[in-house]
């Protein structure tokens, strides 16, 4: 019985965990992105400006920029460890809570479809960009989960 709880305990925690994990991401856009939706008359103008629909480029682009110290290297470390810390608890709690998703290609699905609608949200509410890239890592994040 105290394991059942102790179980139940970590999957709420990990809960809490990605709903911060998105609420932080989605305040840092909004901290860190002002002015961008005024440029913008409609979400489709601002998708197409802000979404990123081939695999692996923002994250060479990030790459090549820690390299030659283009940009701010915190923006860079937000990506990949935001992305990839938001897969983790998905990995966890999808197989606990989805007892017919417990193969890893099923998880995998299943939290890309999380994190595609998490993408979605930020390109709707033009907050964020939506990023092939990010739902990539965040998948290299559920399978360590």
């Amino acid at each position: 019985m105290i394991k059942g709880k102790l179980v139940w305990t970590v999957m709420v925690l990990l809960g809490v965990a990605f709903l911060a994990i998105c609420a932080l991401e989605v305040l840092w856009s909004i901290r860190y992105a002002p002015g961008y939706t005024a440029r913008y008359g409609t979400v489709w103008e601002y998708a197409r400006d802000w979404s990123n629909w081939m695999p692996a480029k923002t994250c060479t682009y990030y790459v090549n920029a820690w390299v030659t110290d283009k940009i701010n290297r915190d923006t860079i470390v937000r990506f990949f460890a935001g992305n990839f810390a938001l897969g983790v608890p998905l990995g966890l709690m999808i197989p606990y809570f989805l007892p017919k998703m417990r193969t890893l290609g099923k998880t995998c699905a299943a939290g890309a479809a999380f994190v595609l609608a998490k993408e979605a949200v930020q390109v709707l509410l033009m907050l964020g960009s939506f990023d092939i890239d990010g739902i990539l890592l965040s998948c290299l994040g559920m399978m360590l989960g």
